[in-house]
């Protein structure tokens, strides 16, 4: 302590009471304390008061005496006692010190998320009757907030050691925040859950003892049921022990059946898929063939004479019809005579005449042209020859397409 003392005492800006705060917090523990040492964060929070006058330039951090806190460490639940006192004042304001010499300044923070500044603390001040006071320049948005109400509360963050006494403050980020009460509500629910676990746990000691007063029989009893080994012998070890690697050796095989399971499940996906997937193929490729082979029927009979080739509504109509009944459609094609209409016979080159000649008329005959053909080819060739008077100049195919739209019915067969 003389030694520590000496040392500590070089910095004029440290009163005396410092210096002993400092040196007692090394006595107690140095480096090995501060690797004990507990992190606060969230367990109070102080209402911040009226504001009448603004932003007040000192709030309570932590008021005097001793405050049971409830917290996790290293995910344990556990019960402290704060002890906050003129001493735990001493080795905040020395920790605030060394911290305003770095760069990087300690802040107070919104609701401990380590982001934007609320203020910047300056020192702090011990009141007996009252605790540990702060005193800090607000930011802009901390003033603003703190003034509109925004904010009403104040958590401290700081460290304690094993005893509860405050050592100082965290290294690094706020050492506070501004928070709501809304939020520590939740926390205060959190805390009490933490307490009633707490108070639920059994120690080791009472497991061990309530082990060893139930004896390994009762024991795996309780865990086995009727399954349970039936002795309680010095042998009772090696047969739980054997029991549950018994129990693990069929969870590994459940495991690995129900792993098979599902691959068998996949495999089958998969074959049903392939199957799905082959059948729509081969469903396709026979389409293609049956329309093939129905275009094919039809093509015949347009080649035989039996039907007009460039009527395309009836050419689908027969090909439709095949698709539906092959055979029917087959068999009325068959049925179909050759009609020398649906030749290319008709020429515009003259006038049309009725006496056609007995050469003419028996040479049609030998062709298979009736009387009703051949009335139509003369009513066709009218129509032509009308359509050549009034467009004189058009060639054989715009005349006949001229004919067929202002003269259908001339045109029926093609």
């Amino acid at each position: 302590m003389k030694r520590c003392m000496h040392e500590v005492s070089t910095n004029p800006k440290r009163s005396n009471d410092q210096n002993v705060a400092i040196c007692l917090k090394a006595w107690r523990g140095g480096a090995k304390a501060a690797a004990e040492s507990i992190l606060i964060c969230g367990e109070f929070n102080w209402d911040l008061g009226a504001v009448s006058k603004g932003a007040p330039n000192q709030i309570l951090y932590m008021p005097a005496g001793s405050h049971e806190i409830y917290c996790r460490v290293n995910g344990e639940p556990k019960q402290i006692e704060v002890h906050v006192t003129s001493q735990a004042a001493e080795a905040l304001q020395s920790d605030l010190e060394d911290l305003l010499e770095h760069d990087v300044k300690p802040f107070v923070d919104f609701n401990h998320k380590g982001e934007a500044a609320a203020a910047t603390p300056v020192r702090f001040i011990w009141k007996p009757d009252d605790g540990i006071y702060l005193e800090l320049e607000w930011s802009r948005t901390g003033k603003e907030n703190v003034e509109g109400r925004d904010f009403k509360h104040f958590s401290p963050t700081f460290e304690v050691d094993k005893d509860g006494n405050p050592t100082g403050l965290p290294p690094t980020g706020p050492i506070g925040a501004l928070v709501n009460n809304p939020a520590f509500r939740k926390q205060r629910e959190i805390m009490d859950q933490i307490a009633a676990e707490l108070a639920a746990q059994p120690t080791r000691k009472e497991k061990a003892m309530s082990v060893e007063a139930k004896g390994l029989g009762a024991l795996a009893k309780e865990l086995f049921g009727d399954d349970a080994p039936d002795s309680d012998d010095d042998q009772m070890p090696d047969k739980l022990l054997k029991k549950i690697k018994g129990l693990k050796a069929k969870l590994q095989e459940a495991e690995a059946k129900a792993k098979k399971a599902s691959d068998d499940k996949d495999d089958a996906e998969a074959k049903a898929k392939k199957a799905n997937d082959d059948k729509d193929d081969a469903e396709a490729q026979l389409a293609t063939i049956r329309k093939d082979r129905a275009e094919a029927a039809v093509d015949a009979a347009v080649q035989a004479g039996k039907l007009p080739g460039k009527d395309a509504d009836l050419r689908k109509y027969y090909v439709d019809g095949y698709l539906i009944n092959p055979s029917g459609t087959q068999k009325a094609l068959d049925a179909m005579s050759a009609r020398g209409i649906f030749k290319p016979v008709i020429k515009v080159d003259g006038a049309d005449r009725r006496d056609i000649g007995t050469g003419r008329a028996m040479a049609e005959a030998g062709n298979g042209i009736t009387d009703e053909d051949r009335a139509e080819m003369m009513m066709q060739r009218r129509v032509l020859a009308g359509i050549k008077e009034r467009y004189p100049k058009a060639d054989a195919d715009t005349l006949l397409i001229i004919a067929k739209q202002e003269a259908p019915e001339a045109f029926v067969n093609g």
